[in-house]
C-alpha cells in the first residue's frame, strides 16, 4: 500500500490527478484487506482532497464522511479535526456555508482541545477564507 501511496504522492507533485485517484483506489483495497483503520481514514481522506481538485464536490464528501466515521471510532481526534477542516470547505464551496461554518467551529474546537496547533491554523483559515 505504502508503494501505490508514494505513487500518488508523485502523482499529485505533477498534477496529474486522474492517475492520484487509480493508485489511491489501490492502496485503499490492500488497507481494507488488512482493516488497517487508522491507514484506511488516511487514504479516504486523501482521496477526498483529489476528488476537490478534480471539482468532483460530492464525491469529496462522501470520503470525508467515510474518514470521518473510522476516524472517530478509533477515537482520532487529530484526524477527526482534519476531516473537519475539509468537510467544511467542501460545504463552503458548494455554497452551504451555514454547515460549513458548523464543521469548521468543530475543527477549531478539536484542534484546541488535543493542541494541534497545525489543525487550528488550517481550520481558522478555512473559517476566514471560505
Amino acid at each position: 500500500a505504502a508503494i501505490f501511496e508514494k505513487k500518488a504522492m508523485d502523482f499529485s507533485n505533477v498534477e496529474k490527478f486522474d492517475s492520484v485517484e487509480v493508485y489511491l483506489l489501490k492502496a485503499k483495497a490492500i488497507h481494507e484487506k488488512n482493516d488497517s483503520q487508522k491507514q484506511l481514514a488516511d487514504v479516504l481522506h486523501r482521496l477526498s482532497l483529489n476528488c476537490y481538485k478534480l471539482g468532483k464536490f460530492d464525491e469529496s464528501l462522501a470520503y470525508d464522511f467515510k474518514a470521518l466515521a473510522i476516524r472517530e471510532e478509533i477515537n482520532d481526534k487529530d484526524g477527526v479535526a482534519n476531516s473537519y477542516v475539509n468537510i467544511s470547505t467542501d460545504f463552503c464551496f458548494v455554497g452551504k456555508f451555514q454547515t460549513g461554518i458548523e464543521y469548521g467551529i468543530k475543527a477549531v474546537e478539536l484542534c484546541q482541545e488535543v493542541n494541534n496547533q497545525k489543525g487550528l491554523g488550517l481550520a481558522y483559515h478555512g473559517l476566514a477564507s471560505n
